[in-house]
């Protein structure tokens, strides 16, 4: 893929069940990181966009078919699965479990120890 702005790290990873996440680098600069910033943890790049400023930060966790795009921000130490979307302008921080077919977008800023599952909808 050209143009891609972050790279896995085969060498720092942690497993989530049978799953193995990959710490990312950000490739170049844009909005949420710069080139050379080591952010967190996804299954593969079907969880973190190439496009737009999308970016999972800190020791975040993103796997199974969950999906982060727009200029989302998933930080602190943040788990995100299932089937989920955080999109457009949403962060999601602190000790944030969200899992399920859950939608986070809008301009939305989630943080603590919230949990959302099922079927939620958030904007």
């Amino acid at each position: 893929m050209p143009n891609k702005k972050y790279e896995l790290l085969k060498s720092d990873t942690v497993e989530i069940g049978n799953q193995m996440l990959y710490r990312i680098r950000a490739l170049r600069d844009f909005k949420n990181a710069k080139a050379g910033k080591i952010g967190g943890y996804v299954a593969s790049e079907d969880n973190l966009s190439h496009e737009g400023n999308a970016w999972v930060d800190d020791d975040a966790q993103v796997y199974d078919s969950a999906w982060v795009s727009g200029d989302a921000v998933v930080s602190g130490r943040a788990g995100i699965s299932g089937d989920a979307v955080i999109t457009d302008g949403s962060h999601i921080c602190g000790d944030m479990v969200i899992t399920g077919t859950t939608w986070v977008g809008g301009h939305v800023w989630i943080s603590g120890r919230a949990s959302l599952s099922g079927e939620a909808r958030i904007s």
